[in-house]
């Protein structure tokens, strides 16, 4: 019973995340099981993300977080967003309310019953496994129990931490700990919101092919891929790294973008914009995340208003980068930015730390590439068919100018241009990234992973409408 009771204490900031949306968008609720599952899966990074700064909060007021006084901040909270909710007006264009209808097949069951059982492995594991995995050792875990052993002495000064990261998954891996514990003293599944987490990408995959595709097998095999990888499983049922959370706030973020192009509801714009942001505030260089994605977001408009030249310089900057980052010099740590290029020093100061400015060879860096992900990196063939669906849909952007496949080819091509500029520069992820010990690249290329997901569905999505 304790253990029931502490899971269902774990479960509160996904729900609460699911009511605060419903306020907000209740439409989207009663819309097609597609557009279910993406708001189910955006309600648990909504949650978790707003328990994370109600505790912040707290705890900056010097009262003692986990405690009853989370139901006043809650409170607020809905408040506020009943508040939000009056200030929107109706939609400029209906949502497509008709249910689609879908059969169940002997295909769907099975693979269905395959990612039941691999699920089911996966919660086992992350039930049993203490919190000792990876960066935990060091710093997720550890600082959480320093801030619940602080929570526990009275202590009047605000939490503060060591590392390059913000509190925000120090905070969540606190509230997964403290559930835990709650009335067990075993302390099963400390890694609960990693679990969650899992879980609701899961979901969101399958409602993402579900609209585009509206094939429930499709959805299903592509659902099994992703549950079923291992690094996935690794970073589920052991936790202690965030790029799980970055992937899906960008996955997400990109999707509401590209629903609001056709539905022209400002209330997924401004939800994809939330969601934009929060890679800032999971981990140390989850900017360059953001600033990523806010740049594809403004390209959309920049693209409507002076036409499609803009893409050719959008792209080929971006193609650049790689090469040209040695050339620029400049400080932004006087202005209050932790930011700086220095090439007469070889420095490059950001994300918290002051890394090696070099220029790591070519060669080596997309042979390591080709080994993390086709060799041996666990994806398998998912990255084949991301490859096969980026390629088409690029032909298709500069051919035929579809400019509603733009934002996933731009924030594709964008954090892959990042990837590579970071193994060129920087010692820190290259000298993890050789083929024997790639887990920094490996963890590096779950974003590109996730969002692969979104060109595949994209793709099939094209295909499906040609009238073969």
């Amino acid at each position: 019973m304790n253990l029931l009771i502490s899971q269902l204490i774990a479960l509160l900031p996904w729900l609460l995340g699911a009511l605060s949306l419903y306020i907000l968008m209740p439409r989207y609720f009663h819309s097609d099981l597609g557009f279910k599952c993406l708001m189910i899966g955006s309600s648990f990074l909504i949650g978790y993300v707003s328990l994370a700064a109600q505790i912040w909060l707290l705890d900056q007021l010097h009262i003692k977080a986990i405690s009853p006084f989370l139901l006043v901040t809650s409170s607020g909270m809905f408040l506020a967003t009943f508040a939000a909710k009056s200030l929107f007006k109706e939609t400029v264009t209906d949502l497509d309310d008709s249910r689609s209808t879908h059969e169940l097949n002997f295909t769907f069951c099975v693979i269905l019953a395959l990612g039941i059982i691999v699920t089911l492995f996966v919660i086992h594991e992350n039930f049993l496994w203490p919190a000792v995995a990876w960066d935990t050792v060091w710093y997720w875990s550890i600082e959480a129990n320093e801030f619940l052993i602080r929570e526990n002495s009275q202590k009047n000064d605000s939490f503060s931490t060591i590392g390059p990261h913000p509190k925000t998954l120090i905070y969540i891996t606190a509230w997964g700990g403290w559930s835990a514990s709650f009335g067990d003293p075993i302390r099963l599944a400390p890694f609960i919101p990693w679990l969650q987490l899992y879980l609701a990408i899961g979901i969101s995959i399958f409602g993402l092919f579900l609209r585009k595709t509206e094939s429930l097998t499709i959805s299903i095999v592509f659902t099994y891929m992703f549950l079923s990888t291992p690094l996935v499983e690794a970073h589920a049922s052991l936790g202690g790294y965030g790029e799980l959370w970055l992937a899906f706030a960008l996955f997400l973020s990109i999707i509401f973008v590209n629903d609001f192009q056709e539905i022209r509801d400002i209330r997924l714009l401004i939800l994809a914009i939330i969601l934009a942001f929060i890679p800032t505030f999971l981990k140390g260089y989850g900017i360059a995340y953001t600033a990523a994605i806010l740049a594809t977001f403004f390209l959309i408009p920049t693209a409507k208003k002076l036409g499609h030249p803009i893409i050719f310089i959008y792209f080929c900057l971006l193609f650049v980068m790689p090469f040209s980052l040695h050339v620029f010099n400049f400080d932004l740590r006087s202005i209050g930015i932790n930011f700086a290029i220095l090439p007469e020093k070889e420095v490059l100061i950001a994300f918290g730390r002051e890394l090696v400015l070099g220029a790591n060879d070519f060669s080596r860096i997309f042979y390591n590439l080709y080994v993390a992900i086709f060799v041996k990196n666990s994806f398998g063939i998912v990255f084949f068919i991301i490859a096969v669906s980026y390629v088409y849909l690029m032909i298709d952007l500069i051919f035929k100018r579809d400019m509603k496949i733009l934002p996933i080819i731009g924030l594709f091509t964008s954090i892959m241009c990042i990837l590579i500029t970071s193994l060129r520069y920087t010692d820190y992820l290259f000298s993890f990234s050789h083929p024997g010990n790639d887990s920094s690249l490996s963890r590096a290329l779950l974003t590109l992973f996730l969002l692969g997901f979104v060109i595949i569905a994209t793709n099939i999505g094209k295909l499906r409408s040609f009238p073969f």
